[in-house]
């Protein structure tokens, strides 16, 4: 079940870009325009409320989201950590005129699971103090990485693929933090630098499987277990440069939040394939051949900027998190969720 927010987001997304048609066959067309017609309306039936949307802009909204789901999981915003913090967490983003909003998936343009573990130390583990003006006490260094596979059934669709991420990151306090109130009562936890760099890729195969009958004149076609299948291959890096406050309040609860520059590199490319037989109602006659084919390729905005915000539960040496991305001036969303143990 872990994958199944993704799917549900995912499903349709693929399902617009696919689009069936139907060839009669000689039987079809020696039984007249009943059966014709009967195989019209189930190419219609099959591609109902799909939108005609190019494949390359399906491309472009999965390398997107393929970046954007990692924004938030290669740093930290919400603690200053004396040696060590290690965290884990998980998340997605989607490109979609209505965000995560499940009923209105016709909007869905790409998407993309996230997930990653990730070890920051702080360098004033090193034996000189500070370079210049940089206060090594100052500065944290994060890595991450993740690769996990994502196979996963669901109705009449299958998901066969892997994710991948590894990324080095670092945090500089530009401004240290003040305790307003004693006793972590209140404290703003001061404004950090953020930098580094993400690659991520996803490599995922797709099939849907489409059942039903039409009858549009007399004549009942049937299309059991007819396939659908989508290759998709998604691979970029992401280079950011974020600014971030934290707000901490009555020990147990912290508010943070800050504005990122995002210089994105990479590509996606999606491939179609389909097949399948239209049959009589019995089964016993081939009425016709279904087919779907189509690619395309298509690549993250160049640059984008986003603003964040997230939320994040206190226990002694434990946080609990979650976080929202938003590109701004796009339709590009993402969140996250995590676990974060620090000293």
């Amino acid at each position: 079940m872990k994958n199944i927010l993704f799917l549900a987001l995912l499903m349709p997304s693929l399902s617009h870009a696919l689009k069936v048609t139907i060839t009669p066959s000689a039987d079809c067309n020696a039984a007249g325009t009943t059966c014709t017609d009967s195989i019209e309306q189930a190419e219609r039936d099959i591609n109902n409320d799909l939108p005609d949307v190019n494949e390359d802009d399906y491309a472009a909204g999965f390398a997107k989201s393929t970046a954007f789901a990692y924004k938030g999981m290669g740093s930290d915003y919400s603690d200053n950590f004396t040696f060590f913090v290690f965290k884990a967490a998980g998340g997605v983003a989607i490109e979609s005129e209505s965000g995560f909003n499940l009923e209105e998936s016709d909007s869905v343009k790409g998407a993309a699971p996230g997930g990653a573990l990730t070890v920051g130390l702080n360098l004033d583990l090193l034996p000189v103090d500070k370079i210049g003006p940089v206060e090594f006490k100052k500065m944290d260094l994060f890595f991450n990485f993740m690769s996990y596979s994502m196979d996963q059934d669901l109705d009449d669709m299958a998901f066969e693929g892997d994710i991948s991420a590894l990324g080095v990151f670092a945090r500089y306090r530009l401004m240290d933090p003040v305790d307003i109130l004693p006793g972590y009562m209140l404290e703003w936890g001061g404004i950090h630098l953020h930098t580094g760099i993400q690659r991520s890729s996803m490599d995922l195969n797709f099939s849907q499987t489409f059942n039903g009958t039409a009858d549009a004149g007399g004549t009942t076609v049937r299309y059991d277990d007819t396939k659908a299948i989508v290759d998709i291959e998604s691979a970029v890096t992401s280079i950011p440069i974020e600014f971030s406050t934290y707000l901490r309040t009555l020990y147990v609860l912290t508010l943070y939040g800050g504005a990122g520059l995002d210089v994105n590199m990479g590509e996606a490319e999606i491939n179609l394939d389909g097949n399948g037989t239209v049959t009589s109602d019995d089964g016993n006659t081939d009425y016709g051949t279904l087919e779907a084919s189509g690619n395309g390729t298509g690549s993250p905005e160049a640059t984008n900027f986003r603003a964040f915000g997230g939320v994040q539960i206190n226990i002694p040496f434990v946080r609990v998190y979650a976080q929202v991305n938003k590109a701004l001036g796009s339709d590009l969303i993402g969140a996250n969720a995590g676990v974060k143990i620090l000293w």
